[in-house]
């Protein structure tokens, strides 16, 4: 058997828009694993090991290339999920090169006999665990081979022997806890997630996760446990639990465990759970309130008996009423899950949905998503016979049903947004540090040691020799590029060269270019920049999920900063033309923050654009969230943006069209 010892495990976040602090990438899949290989006892020294926490979250692909290779670990696990198969893939490969005895084992939601990343002629992997993985790796660290572990896939879609079972758990206390471990910490938003029941009894055909357990089995944590995580969660001031428990309501005792919870929960922690809202009465829903309870994520999918029949699902849609209103009569507020593309459904069906959310009050929370065809689901499986056309790569997005011609559906998101007066799309405001006084500059995250700011002053010739030195081998994920130049044509052809370097070392990181440019100065290169992202724009997950995010390519931004004080002289031919291929940026000094209120006051830019309050270094006092309020009603701003986790001392405003 080769050495996998020790294994180092890293989980990749969803893709980032922009320069942002740590939320969403707790790598509880990795850590879970490690602590069920504690309690199955071994040497210390062949325990598996995590990339640190903020690195997984921060790190460019060039940068965790780099610090995979300098571990020195024989073997690298990746938790692989639809958001970052493409990503791990690329990043395995590349390691590979850099470290060629490094075996590269797969595993999480993505893993399935049919996935692409496991069909792939070229692999970037040596196994694949798919289902649960604390059986398959305990079995490895014992010294089974992989090849011969049930459940492990190898590359091109075949099994391994399985002469070594992997038994599923029959507890969750084995895993106790990945954060009361020290393994996992929350993040910036004061969030932990936790496992209290494994299995799920539906069958939904879009989904995989139930297919990773046998028939309806479950796995339950002792009730000990449980409370254990509250009084931890209690201890360390978190604001919320996250249950990753399918579907709450499918426990025998569902109201006996919600009196239980009540019980631990004495701080009254904010949980949020997965739900289904037409098993809700207003005794549940005042238990579930009693508990803690403050969101639930609960889905509806569609109103179509034909697409719900076609999903293996079932919704009584005079009792998710009654639910939807007692748990809103409590204050719970409602993301409710809307699918467009189902097999059955249509158009019209979709509309029927979506009045359906409207007459309930579910607008503010819903969330629209396109039907995926997932590895590993019926859906899958059945697609052909059902008639559905759907993307071979990841986000899988439906591409026509006999009911759902293509055009209707890259339609739908706009259509739905019209009909309920709303926005389903991310925006990620552009990010900057402050100005540098030096030629060139980079800023990075304190936590991690990558750089999420690179500034380079063109008009200098320190500045045009670092950004012709520049590699981005230690950029960030999300990155903002800021140039300034007086002479834009000058600098045309270094300043895509730049572009062109950053995309080449991170394919998959977010880049927003920022340029600096006066009024009325030729356009190449804000042209050329344009082009450079066009040409390299990868067909990531976020550029599919959200066809109407903010941007035609929300990963690759360019904007032209502008000073304010030349607004009202500017041409307003020539600004077309940079909103033609650029963001407009407006850049507004200000001395205090009471000098920023009042010029904000006065903000009328027109279009929508952003106005770059450039506020110097503690201006802003110790109550920054305080100025953000005042800010927003003082402009009448769509929202504002402000981040002292990062450093940062400005405030980044979108300013609606026709101010008042």
């Amino acid at each position: 058997m080769p050495n996998l010892h020790p294994i180092l495990l890293a989980q990749l976040p969803v893709p980032q828009l922009a320069p942002q602090e740590c939320t969403g990438n707790l790598p509880l899949a990795g850590a879970t694993l490690i602590v069920h290989a504690h309690s199955s006892g071994g040497a210390p020294e062949l325990q598996p090991r995590m990339v640190d926490q903020s690195l997984q979250s921060r790190a460019g692909d060039a940068a965790m290339v780099e610090r995979l290779a300098a571990s020195g670990s024989s073997c690298v696990g990746f938790t692989c999920a639809v958001w970052n198969v493409e990503r791990t893939a690329w990043i395995a490969r590349r390691l590979r090169e850099r470290a060629p005895n490094v075996k590269i084992l797969l595993g999480g939601p993505e893993i399935a006999v049919d996935a692409p990343v496991v069909l792939d002629t070229q692999p970037c992997f040596d196994w694949a665990i798919e289902g649960e993985g604390e059986g398959a790796v305990a079995a490895m660290l014992a010294g089974a081979s992989p090849d011969s572990i049930d459940g492990v896939l190898l590359p091109g879609g075949l099994r391994a022997s399985g002469r070594v079972a992997a038994a599923s758990t029959t507890t969750l206390s084995s895993i106790h806890d990945p954060f009361i471990s020290g393994l996992v910490r929350p993040e910036a938003d004061g969030v932990m997630f936790a496992e209290f029941l494994r299995g799920c009894k539906y069958r939904c055909s879009f989904c995989h996760y139930h297919q990773g357990r046998a028939g309806a089995s479950r796995a339950e944590r002792p009730r000990k446990q449980i409370a254990e995580i509250f009084a931890w969660a209690r201890a360390h001031g978190l604001a919320e639990i996250g249950l990753l428990d399918p579907s709450l309501e499918q426990r025998d005792d569902f109201a006996g465990f919600l009196d239980f919870i009540a019980s631990v929960n004495t701080s009254s922690i904010g949980i949020f759970c997965e739900l289904r809202a037409d098993f809700v009465d207003d005794t549940l829903a005042a238990k579930l309130h009693a508990a803690g309870v403050r969101t639930v994520e609960t889905g509806l999918q569609s109103v179509s008996a034909e697409a719900l029949r076609a999903s293996h699902r079932s919704v009584h849609l005079e009792r998710f009423r009654v639910g939807a209103e007692a748990l809103l009569d409590r204050g719970i507020t409602m993301r409710t899950d809307v699918m467009a593309g189902l097999p059955g459904d249509s158009p019209e069906g979709l509309t029927r949905t979506l009045e359906f959310v409207a007459e309930n009050g579910l607008v503010p929370h819903m969330q629209l998503f396109r039907t995926q065809v997932l590895p590993g689901t019926t859906l899958r499986t059945e697609a052909s016979a059902l008639g559905v056309r759907y993307d071979e790569g990841p986000p899988y997005l439906v591409r026509s049903t006999p009911t759902w011609d293509e055009d209707d559906l890259d339609g739908c998101f706009a259509r739905s947004e019209d009909l309920l007066d709303t926005s389903f799309a991310p925006e990620e405001r552009p990010v900057l540090a402050e100005r540098s006084s030096q030629a060139a500059a980079t800023t990075r995250y304190h936590d991690a040691g990558v750089a999420w700011h690179y500034w380079f002053d063109l008009d200098h010739s320190d500045g045009v020799r670092a950004a012709g030195a520049e590699l981005f081998d230690e950029a960030a994920a999300a990155v903002t590029l800021h140039l300034r130049t007086s002479a834009p044509a000058a600098h045309t052809a270094p300043a895509r060269n730049l572009v062109e370097r950053f995309i080449a070392a991170n394919p998959f990181c977010a880049l927003s270019v920022v340029v600096e440019l006066p009024p009325h100065a030729p356009l190449d290169i804000l042209d050329e920049l344009d082009a450079a992202c066009e040409a390299n724009q990868h067909g990531s997950y976020v550029t599919r999920m959200f066809p109407t995010a903010a941007t035609i390519r929300p990963l690759r931004r360019v904007f032209a900063m502008l000073p304010s004080a030349k607004h009202r002289g500017t041409n307003r031919e020539w600004l077309d033309r940079v909103r033609d291929v650029a963001e407009v940026i407006w850049s507004l000094p200000c001395d205090t923050a009471e000098s920023a209120l009042r010029s904000a006051a006065h903000i009328r830019m027109g279009g929508w654009d952003y106005v770059f309050l450039d506020i110097p270094s503690g201006a802003l006092g110790a109550d920054v969230e305080a100025f953000c309020i005042a800010l927003a009603k003082t402009c009448r701003c769509a929202d504002s943006l402000l981040l002292p986790g990062l450093q940062l001392h400005w405030a980044m405003v979108r300013v609606a069209e026709a101010l008042p």
